[in-house]
């Protein structure tokens, strides 16, 4: 008897833990692959970012300020690039963020951060592009 209620709190431990319950609030949890997954999925999540919108992510990956488009190369801080190379190194996604609220410092350039947000997608120049909005960002380390 006692091993069939421990093999049922395992069993409930691994529903509420092991598939991304326990309370956390994000959908897609990419902090937690190794390069190559977290470069194969966000690959997926901007050629498909119908399936994604308005679910909530966590990606790990290094910071980069991300250009207004101006010929002053110019940035706001609020909207940030965050760029995730595969485990060679010779492809990466870089992803946009626009931040809840601008750090009042930004960090180095090349900096391993977490960011978290909400996927949303928007159109420039015809074009469907990805960002996550809302977006909290803190080091990794």
């Amino acid at each position: 008897m006692r091993k069939v209620i421990i093999s049922l709190l395992m069993a409930a431990l691994f529903l509420a833990v092991g598939c991304g319950g326990g309370g956390s609030d994000v959908d897609l949890d990419l902090s937690r692959m190794n390069p190559n997954m977290r470069y194969a999925e966000i690959t997926q999540v901007t050629q498909e970012p119908e399936k994604y919108v308005g679910k909530t992510a966590r990606l790990v990956g290094y910071f980069r300020p991300y250009p207004d488009g101006d010929k002053n190369g110019t940035f706001t801080k609020n909207r940030i690039a965050l760029e995730m190379p595969d485990q060679a190194g010779c492809c990466a996604a870089v992803v946009e963020f626009v931040l809840k609220e601008p750090p009042a410092k930004l960090p180095k350039v090349g900096t391993e951060v977490i960011v978290e947000g909400i996927l949303e997608t928007y159109t420039q120049d015809g074009l469907t592009r990805c960002q996550f909005g809302q977006a909290t960002m803190r080091k990794a380390h």
